[in-house]
């Protein structure tokens, strides 16, 4: 097996462990809820149960026609890790809303070629997005708007 075969194995199981740590965390302490009132579990078991997926079928097609993996674009991975980041730190701050626009709009930092003005339509429209899934859809106990 050639040395980029391998690699592109290793992170997949990589992925594969982050996927069950997910899923296993998840299921022995956290309370997943109902489909219409979810749970903090639901989130990293529906992430998890997907890296996992992701992982075998990334195996599965590597297994049929390796392919070498590219290398990683460095500035696009920390752009989505600080908007998630962002958006997990501002939200008890400030509410879902204003960081679901911050978190938006530092992901479109991955986005090489995208305006400014762009990233400000995109982040904004988000934003409306962001309260009818979760607030009014979904109906979370989260705090839209900290303050009003």
């Amino acid at each position: 097996m050639p040395s980029a075969s391998l690699k592109a194995l290793a992170g997949n199981l990589v992925l594969l462990a982050a996927g069950t740590a997910f899923v296993s965390a998840a299921l022995a302490g956290l309370d997943l809820g109902t489909a219409r009132r979810l749970g903090p579990g639901a989130f990293p078991l529906l992430a998890g149960l997907g890296l996992v997926f992701f992982a075998v079928c990334s195996i599965l097609a590597d297994l049929v026609r390796p392919v070498a993996p590219e290398a990683a674009d460095a500035p696009a991975v920390a752009a989505v890790s600080f908007g998630i980041a962002g958006f997990a730190l501002l939200t008890p701050l400030a509410g879902v809303l204003p960081a679901a626009f911050v978190g938006a709009f530092v992901t479109t930092l991955a986005a090489r070629g995208l305006g400014w003005r762009r990233r400000l339509i995109f982040s904004a429209a988000t934003v409306p997005f962001v309260w009818l899934l979760f607030i009014q859809l979904l109906n979370l106990p989260v705090v839209a708007l900290r303050g009003v």
